[in-house]
């Protein structure tokens, strides 16, 4: 029985807080027994490491110890590393020869890793499936795109995105709008925020009406400005440089720049400690693009604030006249290559991607693994509701090896631009010169 046969049989738990055990290839279909499938599993230690994140750590630790307890003789030692140095400290590990056996990396990490062969690639009898098709069909489409390199996959999902447009309906409703129609185009964006935004007595921008993520994020900054490139027809890359020099990029550039330079309805100098959650959640912007994670965390900051009363969402708005373009990504379970124990940490991503440990995900973290049924297993919400009908019709944008060079460069670039130190065309020309290789 391959995973997805078995995801679709809603074969569940195989006990409280635990995942039913696969059964094995040679077995012909017919599922073990809980008994002969913890003699046969792998046993010994494995170590994982991955950022710190509140909401996913306490779902995740009781994954493990559920894990434990139904792999007698395994243990699991999990390292939390703050974001801004886990992938420093994570090539600094497998380059020393002494990796952890599992990683949990954003997707656009994996063509650095996997070009330099430290990553191995997905062994798809150990995850339970008969062959790389089946394991790619078990996901959404599109949901493993960041994780393939060069046609051979690298990663198993987690924590897979589509990003949308986050809008706050009390403000709409204060400003006279339409509390249920958000602006479906980004031409129509700037009027919607134009009406939402507020200014103090020194002329700034008190609350910005739409907000880009401004601060140093590169993959944010990638993503908002990749949205408006890709809706026009453009691309960012050509043939392994920039291509912003492009009229489709000088146009999304000139439309980034003009939201705080010209309309002054978005502002690089709106910070919050707590990021975009706290941006939108504090009412500091009435709309942003984010996506699902974001909203257990904005009900964390503010309770009474809450999705569907207070605040909706809505698709990414696209051009006039264009068709809509809708930008995902995805982070990634990575064993390395040389594994001390890699029997043992295929086994646990299994785990981690088994229906129960899904569910308990989605309920407890906002976390999308995108198994091809994770939206039966979700809370109905607008969120996962929203998620559900993007993710086969999004797209993530070029795998390259040097993504946080270019990143690098075009968020330094973008900020400039946002408080008006360049114009689109010399931002442009800069970002096209720039050696990535």
């Amino acid at each position: 029985m391959n995973r997805r046969d078995f995801l679709k049989a809603g074969l569940g738990a195989a006990a409280a807080g635990t995942v039913g055990i696969l059964a094995s290839q040679a077995s012909a279909g017919a599922a073990t027994s809980l008994a002969d499938a913890r003699r046969k599993s792998p046993r010994g230690s494995i170590t994982v490491w991955m950022h710190q994140e509140s909401a996913f750590q306490d779902v995740y630790e009781k994954l493990v110890a559920g894990f434990e307890r139904s792999h007698p003789g395994t243990k699991v030692t999990s390292l939390y590393i703050p974001f801004s140095d886990l992938e420093t400290k994570t090539m600094t590990a497998y380059l020393g020869g002494d990796p952890p056996d599992i990683v949990k990396l954003p997707g656009t990490t994996f063509p650095q890793f996997s070009s330099k062969r430290l990553f191995a690639p997905v062994d798809p009898g150990a995850m339970g499936y008969a062959s790389i098709g089946a394991f790619k069909a078990a996901f959404e489409p599109n949901t493993t795109s960041q994780l393939n390199y060069n046609g051979t996959i690298y990663g198993v999902p987690i924590t897979w995105n589509a990003l949308f447009l986050f809008y706050n309906k009390d403000d709409f409703r204060a400003a006279g709008l339409d509390p249920t129609k958000p602006p479906a185009t980004w031409e129509d964006l700037v009027r919607v925020a134009k009406k939402l935004t507020k200014y103090k007595a020194t002329g700034a921008v008190e609350r910005a009406g739409f907000q880009w993520t401004y601060e140093e994020a590169t993959e944010w900054t990638y993503m908002d400005l990749l949205g408006l490139v890709l809706g026009l027809g453009g691309t960012i890359l050509k043939d392994g440089k920039g291509n912003l020099s492009s009229k489709e990029g000088i146009q999304a550039l000139t439309y980034y720049q003009d939201m705080s330079v010209k309309y002054k309805i978005s502002s690089p100098n709106i910070t919050s400690t707590e990021y975009d959650p706290g941006i939108f959640a504090n009412n500091q912007a009435s709309m942003l693009i984010s996506s699902n994670w974001m909203t257990p965390l904005i009900e964390g900051i503010k309770k009474s604030f809450k999705l569907g009363p207070n605040w909706g969402v809505a698709p990414t708005p696209r051009w006039q006249g264009r068709p809509q373009v809708t930008i995902s990504y995805t982070y990634g379970w990575a064993v390395a290559k040389n594994s001390k124990n890699a029997p043992l940490a295929w086994e646990f991503i299994r785990y981690l991607e088994s229906q129960s440990s899904v569910k308990a995900l989605l309920e407890g973290a906002g976390i999308i693994e995108p198994i091809v049924n994770w939206h039966s297993l979700a809370p109905r919400t607008p969120g996962y509701d929203l998620e559900a009908q993007l993710a086969s019709r999004s797209t993530s944008g070029p795998n390259v090896a040097y993504y946080h060079k270019m990143a690098s460069a075009l968020t330094t670039g973008l900020q400039a631009l946002a408080r008006g130190k360049v114009s689109p065309a010399q931002m442009a020309a800069q970002f096209d010169a720039t050696s990535f290789t």
